[in-house]
């Protein structure tokens, strides 16, 4: 078709309302979609999984010369399944506490440990933990004055 002054007429093709609706939640759909699988394979797969150990308050580390010390830890399971672990409490380099224990996925176990009546000086305090057979070590350790 042409018009008077020579050029071509273009006519614009009028979309339904109804059409344009269905298309953006066609899109939409689309990129939910997408955003959903770039969760479960990049993000859900790489979550980082782990045990930690930490020590609870001690509020005081000095203790009474020949009285015992009670302290406490906690280990927390990330590993994304339950797990278990194989903790000992050495004072100095002998073991004088030590057990099994299982933790559920998600969860975090307190040990109250309580170390024998301890001579005048310094003593330093290691908590050993080893997760399913052995495969990582934990650790911490603290120093303690008795006077």
């Amino acid at each position: 078709m042409k018009k008077r002054d020579g050029h071509r007429s273009e006519t614009k093709r009028q979309t339904d309302p109804v059409e344009e609706s269905v298309i953006k939640g066609m899109l939409l759909g689309l990129a939910l979609v997408g955003l959903l699988l770039f969760y479960f394979t990049a993000v859900k797969t790489s979550e980082e999984k782990f045990s930690q150990i930490y020590l609870d308050d001690v509020k005081e580390q000095n203790a009474l010369q020949g009285q015992p010390f009670d302290f406490s830890f906690t280990i927390e399971n990330l590993e994304g399944r339950e797990a278990v672990y194989e903790y000992q409490v050495l004072l100095g380099e002998k073991q004088v506490e030590g057990r099994k224990l299982i933790v559920e996925d998600g969860a975090s176990f307190v040990v109250a440990a309580r170390l024998p009546p301890l001579a005048y000086g310094e003593h330093r305090v290691k908590v050993l933990v080893h997760t399913d057979g052995k495969k990582e070590l934990l650790s911490l350790w603290f120093t303690l004055q008795a006077r």
